[in-house]
């Protein structure tokens, strides 16, 4: 069970948007600086995020309940309206 993400480096704004998909069939769950996981599927959004670092992660769950390596991808938010 792995994960397969696509994002941009940098992003405008205060809002954070990651693609992702699975390489099997099963659930995903994300989270940005260590937050509680919630539930994703496809595209995962944040929203009201300072400028500067921060760090998404995301795993997968291969419906024999197998949890994948959690993938971290480094973002950075840049200040104003972008």
């Amino acid at each position: 069970t792995g994960v397969q993400t696509c994002a941009l480096p940098i992003f405008p704004g205060g809002t954070v948007q990651i693609g992702f998909r699975m390489n099997q069939p099963g659930s995903t769950r994300c989270r940005i600086d260590n937050g509680p996981w919630r539930m994703c599927a496809g595209t995962v959004v944040f929203d009201g995020l300072t400028p500067g670092s921060h760090l998404v992660e995301i795993q997968g769950m291969s419906k024999a309940r197998v949890r994948s390596a959690v993938a971290s991808i480094p973002v950075d938010v840049a200040g104003g309206a972008g």
